[in-house]
């Protein structure tokens, strides 16, 4: 009987490990001639042994049937760990791998054609997949084409958007290339290369997407467009702020103005605050905070508020901005309670010198974060240094 109910979980083991990929048993090379000989691509996982989301991957991610499915249909699959010495070790340094796991499809004559990298589902793994079948593909056969002097658009797409997703910086010569020889700048391969590569206030493409707005927010989609030309405003206006130490509000509201008419005056007041957080300038920060939450208040949201009060908490002085602080960090509870907005409040409480309401809070904020299984040590510290005092 115990040798049947070894047979049977023996069994049912194996089919378990069928549904996923079935892994090539061998070295790269000799998985390349595999590949080669099937005229597939090859897919190469990279992982590390003491990697969380590598083991994440491997047993859920590799493990579906569907992933199973697709893969063993479309590639050959090997996978290395990056520490062994050995394959994983050479193709980790020279394809530069920094995140693990990584993704890596080899065409059949061994280029690489396409990369990703994460803790990823299936349906994302599986979109990476895709995408290395379709965009990988068209790179590696439009670099041939592209080294053998063709400088058509579709080659010149194609090209880019592969050098694009593999890192390249000679990616930002091809899109210019190909904007020298795609004429119709409203074509939708030339929207997408322009709001990839050309976000840059002045020049000629970027101005051309802000005056056929509509035509790139058909192809983009709304945020994606907002996000294109708030980011290229943005950019031009921290270029202000490192020439003179400070952000120039007629030049900067000009900016958003002209480029964001909607939303122009609301989006440079909420960039100031995140321009001067990010370059730690405490001082400026204080004030473009309270100056834009007094003239926006419904436009923070409660994580919004929360971080405005962390960080006042954090670095900010004077006992009046402590309070306005407070008053934020209440409001975001109000909106949504979360462990981090109760800590901050009971953080802000012992500030100001109000021990029983700190003690309220970071009761609360740990009941909360218990119940959702969240880490509380930080308010419990913020409780047993009450109890010292």
């Amino acid at each position: 009987m115990r040798f049947v109910t070894a047979i049977v979980f023996s069994l049912v083991a194996l089919c378990a490990q069928a549904q996923g990929i079935e892994f090539f048993q061998g070295g790269f090379q000799e998985a390349l001639e595999k590949a080669r000989a099937e005229d597939r691509l090859l897919f190469v996982g990279l992982y590390a042994h003491w990697c969380a989301p590598c083991r994440f991957v491997d047993k859920k991610t590799y493990a579906d049937s569907s992933v199973g499915e697709f893969f063993d249909r479309n590639f050959v699959s090997v996978r290395f760990d990056v520490e062994d010495d050995g394959d994983g070790t050479d193709l980790s340094r020279q394809y530069s791998v920094l995140a693990h796991p990584e993704f890596l499809f080899f065409s059949p004559d061994g280029r690489l054609a396409y990369r990703g990298s994460g803790m990823l589902e299936p349906e994302p793994f599986l979109e990476i997949a895709r995408e290395a079948l379709t965009v990988g593909v068209a790179y590696v056969r439009c670099a041939d084409r592209y080294e053998a002097g063709d400088r058509s658009p579709e080659v010149l797409y194609g090209y880019a958007r592969g050098l694009q997703k593999l890192g390249d910086t000679l990616c930002a010569r091809v899109a210019r290339e190909f904007l020298e020889a795609q004429k119709n700048w409203d074509d939708p391969q030339a929207v997408e290369l322009i709001a990839e590569h050309f976000g840059r206030v002045g020049h000629p493409a970027f101005e051309h997407a802000v005056k056929h707005k509509l035509r790139f927010v058909e192809v983009l989609g709304a945020d994606a467009y907002d996000d294109f030309v708030s980011s290229a405003v943005a950019d031009t206006c921290i270029g202000l702020y490192g020439a003179s130490g400070h952000l120039p509000e007629p030049e900067g509201k000009a900016l958003f103005a002209r480029y964001l008419p909607e939303r122009g005056e609301e989006m440079f007041y909420h960039f100031r605050v995140l321009l001067y957080e990010n370059f730690s300038d405490w001082e400026n920060y204080a004030a473009a905070a309270i100056e834009y939450t007094d003239k926006f208040p419904g436009e923070t949201s409660a994580i919004g508020y929360r971080n405005f009060a962390q960080n006042f908490c954090d670095y900010v002085e004077g006992r009046k901005r402590l309070e306005r602080a407070l008053e934020w960090a209440l409001e975001s509870i109000r909106l949504e309670k979360m462990y981090s907005n109760l800590e901050t409040a009971a953080a802000l409480y012992i500030k100001l010198g109000k021990k029983s309401s700190a003690k309220k809070y970071a009761k609360e904020a740990i009941e909360f974060g218990r119940a959702h299984g969240e880490d509380v040590s930080g308010a419990e510290e913020l409780l047993e240094n009450l109890g010292r005092k």
